[in-house]
């Protein structure tokens, strides 16, 4: 009963470390600054502090390591902090790098959002095919889409609105990979200590069958007892294989957290969850939940985004003319019957399209529930 007891407590402060260490990091720096800062920069301003002033490294011993690595392509070739650990997720999960670029294509949808519409060139020739002598025509004609005020400015608005949103989307994103990659960190350590309950299960296990057997033979126990005591033996190797199991599958996973090969071989973790006690307020982490987390600040920038998407599709209801120059030169008509001399004539023109289109509201109704939504 007391080996029991000191390995019910052992679990219950690997719990009480696990519940720590996530808590002292949720006070990380303000997740408003990392929205504000550049994409592409997320180490300037997503760091993580020291887990604690010293490191104990959960240690597994040799003869159980060389069975973890039994598995091809699985073997254990480093050992990384917690510090190192995030560090190579930020700077090398694919998943993470992919996020990124929705920033990039943010600003360059902002960039495209300012151009102006180009002008439009025609030209043109006719030359008297007949042989009555008519003149030929040359005209040239220059046109441009005039944009009605308001609309760039909506546009670029809206795109504004989309960097935001997406850069809030990016934090909101590393905020939850930060902790699905703390939550698999501390699981690994906490899996190396149980696995070190374990070895010492069933060493004691061993050590019972060997009393047992012992007793038998001066003949002070029955058969009986030294047969549970190696059904307990075995009961207790199987738990220390499937401890074994678990323990290849979250480093496995710390991998591919990692943007590494299996062949690249696994790492393991090292750490302390022996974190001091911390204490809150829960009106503070309330009010410090509402201004500053990540998905809180994501969400408002979607709907600022969808205001600016509904206000962009209400300035597209105005029509933009077209106002186009033109120049014609005609040459000497030497027809007998009716001459005339060469001439040139300019002229102006403009083009309002008609927007039948306007009566499908479906861009506008998608915008405005979008907003609502």
């Amino acid at each position: 009963m007391g080996e029991r007891s000191r390995f019910r407590a052992s679990l219950i402060r690997v719990g009480l470390g696990v519940t720590l260490l996530s808590a002292g990091y949720a006070s990380a720096e303000s997740l408003e600054h990392q929205i504000l800062t550049p994409v592409g920069q997320p180490a300037a301003v997503l760091q993580l502090k020291t887990p604690s002033n010293h490191v104990v490294t959960p240690e597994i011993r040799e003869e159980h390591l060389d069975i973890v690595n039994q598995l091809p392509g699985l073997r254990i070739n480093r050992r990384l902090s917690f510090d190192e650990f995030m560090r190579d997720v930020e700077q090398a999960n694919l998943l993470l790098a992919a996020q990124r670029f929705n920033g990039t294509i943010a600003r360059a949808r902002l960039v495209a959002a300012g151009v102006y519409p180009d002008p439009t060139f025609q030209g043109g020739y006719s030359a008297d095919v007949s042989g009555e002598d008519q003149g030929d025509t040359y005209s040239f004609q220059l046109s441009q889409e005039v944009v009605v005020p308001g609309k760039i400015g909506n546009r670029v608005a809206a795109a504004q609105a989309g960097v935001t949103s997406s850069d809030a989307g990016l934090a909101d994103y590393w905020r939850n990979l930060r902790a699905t990659a703390a939550n698999s960190f501390i699981d690994g350590i906490a899996q190396i200590l149980i696995i070190q309950r374990k070895i010492e299960a069933l060493q004691r296990a061993a050590q019972l069958v060997d009393l047992n057997t012992k007793t038998l033979k001066a003949k002070h126990s029955s058969e009986d007892n030294l047969l549970r005591a190696k059904v307990g033996e075995l009961e207790a190797r199987s738990d220390l294989l499937t401890s074994e199991l678990t323990l290849r599958q979250t480093l496995a996973g710390l991998n591919l957290l990692m943007g590494q090969r299996e062949s690249e071989g696994l790492v393991l973790p090292q750490g302390n969850l022996d974190e001091p006690e911390r204490k809150f307020v829960l009106d503070d982490l309330v009010n410090h939940a509402v201004t500053s987390r990540s998905d809180v600040l994501a969400a408002r920038a979607g709907v600022e985004a969808a205001k600016a998407q509904y206000r962009l599709a209400r300035a597209n209801l105005v029509t933009d003319p077209t106002v186009s120059g033109m120049f014609t030169h005609n040459s000497e008509i030497t027809n007998r019957i009716d001459p005339a001399p060469r001439w040139n004539s300019l002229g102006i023109q403009v083009s309002l399209p008609i927007p039948l289109s306007d009566l499908n509201s479906g861009a506008r109704e998608a915008a405005y529930y979008a907003e609502l939504q």
